[in-house]
């Protein structure tokens, strides 16, 4: 965000387009700043689920069975259980 406003105000000093332009650009960029916060919106991933997972009250099992055996200390999630 940074590099793009010091990159436009390079180019308005360089190239001192009339204001009318200037706005035209900024309206542009709003709709298509809408326009990908819409899409977003309906971007989403299956939910498949977290195994261990306990619904009802939305924290983490780790005593669950499919958690056990895996060397974890019960601290907290970490999502990958390394053994040497």
């Amino acid at each position: 965000m940074v590099i793009g406003f010091m990159l436009s105000g390079y180019l308005m000093g360089k190239y001192k387009p009339r204001p009318r332009i200037i706005l035209g650009w900024n309206v542009f960029l709003g709709f298509l700043h809408v326009g990908s916060d819409l899409f977003h919106i309906f971007l989403r991933c299956d939910d498949n689920g977290l195994y261990g997972l306990d619904i009802n009250n939305g924290k983490l099992d780790i005593y669950n069975d499919c958690n056990m055996n895996c060397a974890c200390e019960a601290v907290k999630y970490q999502p990958v259980c390394y053994v040497e």
